[in-house]
């Protein structure tokens, strides 16, 4: 008789990126799409998937403050170690200078001499991250989990929908991306620190638990090269046309034309879809929290029903000061 040979096992997520393999996985801001940081081949394989320009750095994400000192080849300065210990785990990427014994991989870096590191909270990331660097992988590259130009995903559904039928595991999970927007990405190379993408962490907050002073104006690229993604290309859109709107009065005229076609992304109490029907509506929810939870899914949404149009409500958004900054962006 023959005995039946036993059913392979999938790799584990962890053994999938000691592979050299993809993985998207949750974090409390979006999904990312994440590979070995030290591995050209594994990076690169992020670049193709996504679509994503060359020039356009990754963030590292780590399981610990240690690992950081192995990858940038050297010991983090105390400003970034107040940094950590003040906003780590959590939706902060720091950017940091790299020696050249650096052994992460040049499609990291886009050819710069820093790069960004981050440690998640989301308890799926950091379960991963751990069990990776176990393996070997200490730090893994992860931009949001979508082709570039589209809006980040916030649930595993939304990574399927970009990258079905390709050589990606999903990481399910019930577990919201609770930020719902990317990270905060602070320049700790240049001086004063300064925020090149806003996010969950606000320049407020920074200097409430640390002391630390920075500069919230944007920055700018390094001659043509961004230092952080979001700085130069469009990013994170829908197919829509996307219209900002304070003064419901004032509409674009394809929003009138095209009624039938557009949806209203408005937040709770704050005119009741300003005119268009229940079903053009979705709902931000009562704060600016609630909307950056919400806003990527709404924003896919859209696409689905073949909106042409999509008119959101930046009122609450503008007036809530510095905490709306990343929903703008």
């Amino acid at each position: 008789t023959t005995q039946s040979r036993p059913m392979m096992e999938k790799p584990s997520f962890a053994h999938v990126l000691s592979g050299e393999g993809v993985v998207a996985f949750p974090t409390e801001t979006v999904y990312g799409l994440g590979a070995d940081a030290c591995s050209d081949k594994a990076v690169s394989s992020v670049f193709k998937l996504k679509g994503r320009p060359s020039d356009n750095p990754l963030i590292v994400h780590v399981a610990t403050v240690a690992a950081v000192s192995g990858l940038s080849g050297s010991e983090p300065s105390a400003e970034a170690h107040k940094l950590m210990d003040a906003f780590w785990p959590g939706p902060l990427a720091i950017i940091l200078p790299l020696q050249p014994t650096s052994p992460l991989s040049k499609f990291v870096t886009a050819g710069l001499t820093t790069a960004a590191f981050r440690m998640p909270s989301h308890p799926v990331a950091l379960s991963l991250l751990r069990e990776a660097a176990a393996l070997g992988v200490h730090g893994v590259a992860a931009p949001s989990a979508n082709k570039s130009g589209r809006p980040s995903p916030t649930s595993a559904a939304h990574v399927a929908d970009d990258f079905s039928g390709e050589d990606v595991r999903i990481i399910p999970t019930d577990i919201a991306c609770e930020v719902g927007l990317e990270s905060t990405v602070l320049d700790l190379s240049r001086s004063p620190p300064c925020i090149l993408r806003h996010g969950a962490v606000t320049a407020s907050a920074i200097r409430d638990r640390t002391g630390i002073e920075v500069d919230s104006s944007g920055g700018k690229a390094e001659g043509d090269r961004p230092k952080a993604p979001g700085m130069k290309y469009r990013h994170y859109a829908p197919k829509a046309k996307v219209v900002l709107c304070e003064e419901w009065s004032q509409l674009p005229a394809e929003a009138r034309a095209e009624a039938a076609r557009v949806r209203v992304l408005a937040f709770e109490g704050t005119g009741s879809g300003h005119g268009f029907g229940p079903d053009s509506v979705l709902s931000l929810g009562g704060n600016v929290r609630e909307g950056s939870q919400r806003l990527f899914e709404h924003l896919r949404t859209c696409d689905q029903v073949g909106a042409t149009v999509i008119l959101v409500d930046v009122g609450p958004v503008k007036e809530a000061g510095e905490e709306g900054l990343a929903m703008l962006d």
